[in-house]
């Protein structure tokens, strides 16, 4: 079992495809440049932007441009930045999500070819050639020139056996096909031996009577691109024919593409590096791309203005590392990434700063007459002892007694849910113990650990703060730590509330006993007299003179403002010979009303001579009604007292705010029946036959409805008509329609009065007579089609005629009376159906003005195959 490497490359679309990682391969280049290894495109990605150095495991991931962008995470990785890459890291490039996998195969596969790089042990690659090599490499698919080969039905002319052009132009061809056979033939061109991209044959197939002579055109354009490698190209043009069939023509030539020469350089990566007293080698790479068709000799070379510095170069399979220059061979469309190494010929002990050494590296071409290609990039040279070493220390100090004297504390309370009124135990601690301001909830903490106990009513939030002279350098606001403890309220819950006796006679006492818990205040309230009460249980005795309502309310600090009550009543008994009062009538109409509106308030008491009603007052009359207009929810109270006995009754009234004024909704608009007419208009009736009428209308406006009333419709009608629309009626006897057109409440009316008129007592006769036949056509028109040809013999008029045909699935009307007046008597019928019959009829009107078919004619068939 042996391991394979793979990088997976996916795209947000979902397009995936993979580069086999090949074990003699130095690095895989990354861009949008087409010379690239893995050439992606999109917004954010570099020609040359990252690449995969394989040189040592882990692999290192370098981003070689400045301006893309690359993210190993969710970090952005700096440019001349690198990254270990293990299996199943990922990385992602602008639209691109770049996978290192690793997996165990069964056997060993060759790689995939491709135009990267290969950097063997051995010395040798596929982009770095060797000396031997010539600078012509034959690409040509044909190993020798194909033979000529002749036909004597397939006649061409020989073509000049070599021909020599440069890449981007183009090989113009005139080649000569005669017929020398016995019959007319279609011959096809065709070309073996070159990429079919670079050849175009006009026409690709002739056709030639015998003996006729034509000539083809082949072009040949290589591109000018590596693609296009320098060398000998074997070619043969081949014609061949269909007619003649295992029989073929065929001229051998041989195509010379002279070499050209280009390249291009990228930055070098990284561009800014620096060396110091430890490391006194920088190493930076050199890419250079062979953009030529051919073999290309280079050479490399390194400087500086001051000369301070040492440049070594290393070509792949190299053991030695070869001073100042270095001169190597580059296979066509192929890259070559070379290590530089950089040093310094002397390095400083102290300085303020680091010493800048601008440098460059250059290549140049040894063939043809491109200029040499430079790169620039920047040395810094780090002295042993720097400023930054002194601010480094006076940084650790500053950031040593920044941690000493940062504030750092814990609060713990317990526990964090209670009910009200139950304690909670806070306990905390800080440091440091001095220059330390500490508050808890506001109130300063004179030591700086401690604890303290607490009833919280309601939900408390404990909030521990401090601050010292480093938190205050970084904010204006302290360390806080917050504690929360949830506080459940307590309701209060009135056990007993009673009076014995409950009822007594007029000046005598009642005691008054009660039982609560859950309640941290008591009051007891009657008439207009409350008092607190000391205990939550208890009881009271109080003497009473007239019928008296007790009201006792519990109060708990944890639920504000609401108190829990309930109501007693002690009644006193009338003397003898005076009755008590009685309320017979007390109402507040209506219970329900909005602000601004009046209520209507009646009563009627016996027993008494005046009344009082609150809020509207006293010595009120012991029955009437009044009208009030309250402002908001109130409780009206009527009290009714003969001196001896007092009752009382209770109504309340709600007062609703006043609701926002809506927006008013415009009155629907009524549509318009623009038409609503009969035709025929004075129809005829002949005896008591059904005579057929048509209603015609015309709606405009918008509609919610269209009704249609009257005749056979009766009351019921039609309904949701469309706007503009007809109806159809066969009527025995005279009929008054009515049409309705509503738009909400707003609607349309308008009737139309049908009158049958009585026909004259003449009867028109039938028409007969009716015959014909088909004929053959003399001109037929460019289609086939069948010719009806017929005659007609009547007394009465007719308007025209009406052929029908039957094609198999029935018979249609093919011509009408619009067509075929009353002088016609022939009909070309167009169809080239091999099977029909036809029939033909006069239309006429009958007594009653309507229009009428005759019996048809015979039918007429063609003839079937």
């Amino acid at each position: 079992m042996t391991t394979r490497e793979i990088l997976e490359v996916i795209k947000v679309t979902g397009e995936t495809f993979f580069c086999e990682i090949d074990p003699n391969r130095e690095v895989i280049n990354i861009g949008s440049h087409s010379e690239n290894d893995i050439v992606i495109t999109g917004p954010g990605i570099a020609p040359y932007h990252a690449m995969l150095d394989l040189r040592l495991k882990p692999y290192q991931f370098k981003q070689l441009s400045e301006t893309g962008e690359t993210k190993v995470g969710e970090t952005i990785l700096s440019p001349s930045a690198s990254r270990e890459m293990h299996p199943w890291d990922t990385i992602e490039v602008g639209d691109y999500r770049i996978t290192l996998i690793e997996w165990e195969k069964v056997e060993k596969r060759p790689p995939p070819e491709s135009t990267i790089m290969q950097m063997p042990d051995e010395g040798t690659s596929r982009s770095l050639a060797r000396r031997s090599e010539t600078a012509l490499m034959p690409p040509s698919g044909l190993a020798v020139r194909p033979p000529d080969q002749v036909d004597d039905a397939i006649v061409t002319k020989p073509v000049v056996p070599e021909y020599t052009i440069d890449a981007g132009q183009t090989l113009t061809l005139v080649f000569s096909i005669s017929n020398g056979g016995e019959t007319v033939a279609d011959f096809d061109v065709s070309l073996e031996g070159l990429d079919p991209n670079w050849v175009t044959i006009t026409p690709a197939r002739v056709h030639l009577l015998v003996n006729q002579l034509a000539s083809v055109t082949v072009s040949i354009t290589p591109p000018r691109d590596p693609t296009s490698r320098a060398g000998q190209y074997h070619f043969a043009v081949m014609v061949t024919s269909p007619n003649y069939p295992g029989r073929m023509s065929r001229r051998g030539a041989t195509l010379i593409i002279n070499p050209f020469y280009e390249f291009t350089i990228g930055e070098i990566t990284p561009r800014q590096l620096t060396i110091s007293w430890k490391h006194r080698t920088a190493t930076t790479t050199l890419t250079v791309i062979n953009q030529s068709n051919s073999l290309a000799h280079y050479r490399t070379e390194g400087s500086d203005d001051d000369h301070a510095c040492s440049f070594e170069f290393q070509l792949p399979g190299e053991n030695v590392r070869l001073a100042n220059q270095a001169d190597f061979h580059l296979a066509s469309d192929t890259t070559v990434v070379l290590p530089v190494f950089i040093s310094a010929r002397k390095h400083q002990l102290v300085g303020l700063r680091n010493r800048d050494v601008p440098f460059t590296i250059s290549a140049t071409p040894l063939e043809g007459t491109q200029p040499p290609r430079t790169v620039m990039g920047r040395l810094s040279v780090r002295p042993l002892i720097g400023p930054w070493l002194s601010l480094l220390i006076l940084v650790a100090f500053f950031a040593l007694a920044v941690f000493g004297f940062w504030p750092r504390m814990s609060l713990n309370v317990s526990p964090t849910e209670i009910r009200s009124g139950q304690p909670v135990e806070i306990k905390w601690t800080s440091w440091p113990p001095i220059l330390m301001t500490l508050k808890l909830n506001g109130e300063q903490l004179g030591d700086t650990r401690g604890e303290l106990t607490q009833q919280p009513l309601a939900t408390t939030r404990y909030q521990l703060t401090a601050d010292t002279w480093a938190s205050r350098l970084f904010s204006n606001n302290p360390i806080t730590i917050d504690r929360t403890v949830n506080v459940t309220p307590v309701t209060p819950e009135i056990r007993r509330f009673q009076a014995q006796p409950p009822q007594v006679n007029s000046g005598e006492y009642t005691e008054i006993s009660w039982s609560v818990t859950d309640a941290d205040r008591l009051v007891l309230v009657s008439e207009n007299v409350s008092q607190t009460l000391d205990s939550l249980e208890g009881s009271q005795k109080i003497r009473v003179e007239k019928q008296t309502v007790f009201t006792i309310k519990a109060y708990n600090n944890s639920l504000p403002g609401k108190v829990i009550e309930q109501e007693l009543s002690v009644a006193v008994s009338p003397p003898p010979g005076k009755p008590a009062p009685v309320i017979l009538d007390f109402r507040v109409e209506p219970s329900t009303i909005t602000e601004g509106q009046d209520v209507i308030i009646s009563w009627q008491v016996s027993g008494v001579e005046e009344v009082s009603i609150q809020p509207l007052g006293d010595q009120l009359p012991p029955s009437g009604s009044v009208t009030h207009t309250p402002t908001e929810t109130m409780l009206y109270v009527l009290a009714a007292s003969n001196g001896q006995i007092s009752t009382h009754a209770l109504r309340q009234i709600t007062v609703n705010p006043i609701p926002p004024t809506p927006t008013p909704t415009p009155a629907p608009l009524a549509p318009k029946i623009e038409l609503f007419t009969v035709s025929p208009s004075q129809p005829i009736q002949v005896s008591n036959e059904e005579v057929e009428v048509r209603l015609d209308w015309v709606v405009s406006g918008r509609t919610t409805n269209i009704v249609l009333t009257g005749g056979p419709l009766d009351r019921d009608g039609v309904s949701q008509l469309r706007s503009e629309d007809s109806f159809t009626f066969f009527l025995t006897e005279d009929a008054i329609f009515v049409l309705k057109a509503f738009n909400g409440d707003q609607q349309a009316i308008r009737t139309v009065e049908v009158r049958l008129q009585e026909s004259p007592n003449r009867v028109l006769p039938s028409a007969y007579n009716l015959f014909g036949q088909l004929e053959g056509n003399p001109n037929p028109p460019p289609d086939n089609g069948t010719l009806l040809t017929w005659d007609y013999d009547a007394e009465n008029q007719i308007i025209g005629f009406r052929v029908y045909r039957n094609s198999g699935s029935g018979f249609t009307v093919i011509a009408a009376e619009d067509r075929l007046n009353s002088s016609d008597r022939e009909y070309f019928d167009p169809s080239d159906d091999p099977c029909m019959s036809y029939y033909v009829v006069a239309v006429y009107l009958n007594a009653s003005g309507q229009w009428r078919e005759t019996a048809p004619s015979d039918q007429w068939q063609t003839s079937c195959p």
